[in-house]
């Protein structure tokens, strides 16, 4: 459901604990909001596994990172330490309100919270893995989702199809699922992703790949190299879009989990290039005439709307969470997931049409000004945790 909160005129100091697997999560969903928080005058400790590392460069007197080891699958013992330290931690902390993200951290908070009686506890649905698993780890996870559900006081999922995925799989335990706004976890910095905005250089490698390949048109991927992101289906697209006389290159911008078969299939007839892991990737953007993004399923995909801010269209599948990002037609083009042959088509048709491209990429921009500026997301996202703790 789309939930409505009343409007935040003033709420007490609050003890707010954010919670990711690892901290890599921590870092890209919920540092901002964590910065938000504690500068509305709350003490904020993020807590996941490595993210201790973030204190000097972050840590303030209201911020505070603590490390607890958790891994990604499930392994019984050290679920069960996870859970224990998990249950000292918040013990001394005493929050009024826990929000947690990622399977294996909301499950651990969620039981520790619910044990410890926190007050407000907040199930934050940033994707479901499960989707694309099958058999008995497909039956684990859904009991996981279950669990956690039953223990929180709120769900609050970052897109609209994922919202209503997880109520047609009964896994919400009879907890509304809401949605606040247009969705998203964090939104976008309109400052930083502006093409306006000063930026780190892009690597001398990409750079000479881009020279060498000059004039083509630039299909470019944001994301993990990971078989759930659809990469199968854009190499596939970019053979008939070669097959079919389109001149164009890939680049693809993010660190490998399992992509290298896939990777020399598209090489066959396409330019591309990798450039593994990057800190900025605005430079990247930037050189890119549109975005791909043909996941399986997500949650609610960030990099589109990095994109969107760069004034780059992107073509999107319209699985969960992805289905969301784009408004097809005027920021972008949804096509059906898995089909090769609609998303060259959507690519050849962009790649006709320059003037089509930047219209897109405008319109793009006007609708993540509108709906999901980082500060719109942040304020909503705190209204809705905190209410109930309001003042009139």
């Amino acid at each position: 459901m789309n939930k409505a909160v009343n409007p935040l005129k003033a709420a007490p100091a609050a003890v707010i604990v954010l919670v990711a697997t690892a901290g890599i999560s921590a870092e890209q969903f919920s540092l901002g909001f964590a910065k938000h928080l504690a500068n509305r005058g709350h003490r904020v400790y993020v807590i996941a596994d490595g993210v201790d590392v973030l204190t000097q460069e972050h840590g303030t007197d209201r911020l505070h990172f603590i490390s607890v080891a958790m891994s990604r699958e499930p392994k019984l013992f050290r679920d069960f330490l996870s859970l224990l330290r998990m249950t000292i931690v918040l013990r001394r902390l005493r929050p009024d309100l826990v929000a947690y993200g990622t399977p294996k951290a909301s499950l651990i908070a969620a039981i520790s919270a619910f044990v410890l009686r926190v007050p407000i506890r907040v199930y934050q649905i940033w994707g479901l893995r499960l989707q694309t698993v099958h058999g008995l780890r497909r039956g684990v996870l859904a009991a996981m989702e279950r669990i956690t559900s039953r223990c929180s006081t709120r769900i609050v999922a970052n897109s609209h199809s994922l919202a209503e995925v997880y109520g047609l799989m009964k896994l919400a335990s009879g907890t509304p699922v809401d949605v606040l706004g247009r969705g998203s976890s964090h939104g976008v910095d309109l400052e930083r992703f502006d093409r306006a905005s000063p930026c780190t250089p892009m690597d001398s490698e990409t750079r000479t790949f881009l020279q060498d390949t000059n004039d083509q048109f630039t299909v470019g991927y944001v994301g993990r190299l990971h078989p759930d992101k659809g990469l199968d289906t854009l190499a596939a697209a970019t053979q008939i879009c070669a097959a079919n006389g389109l001149n164009l290159r890939v680049l693809l911008v993010g660190r490998d989990e399992g992509f290298e078969d896939t990777f020399k299939k598209m090489r066959q007839r396409v330019p591309v290039w990798r450039t593994g892991e990057v800190k900025d990737t605005r430079p990247y953007y930037a050189a890119m005439d549109v975005l791909v993004l043909a996941s399986k399923r997500e949650g609610f995909p960030n990099v589109v709307l990095e994109a969107a801010a760069m004034q780059v269209p992107a073509v999107v599948s319209d699985a969960t969470g992805t289905v969301d990002s784009v408004v097809h037609g005027e920021t972008g083009i949804v096509v059906p997931v898995d089909d090769s042959r609609a998303l060259a088509e959507a690519l050849m048709h962009l790649a006709d049409g320059a003037g089509l491209r930047h219209a897109m990429g405008h319109a793009a921009r006007r609708h993540v000004e509108t709906h999901f500026a980082q500060g719109l997301v942040f304020t909503a996202l705190e209204r809705y945790m905190l209410d109930g703790m309001l003042t009139d």
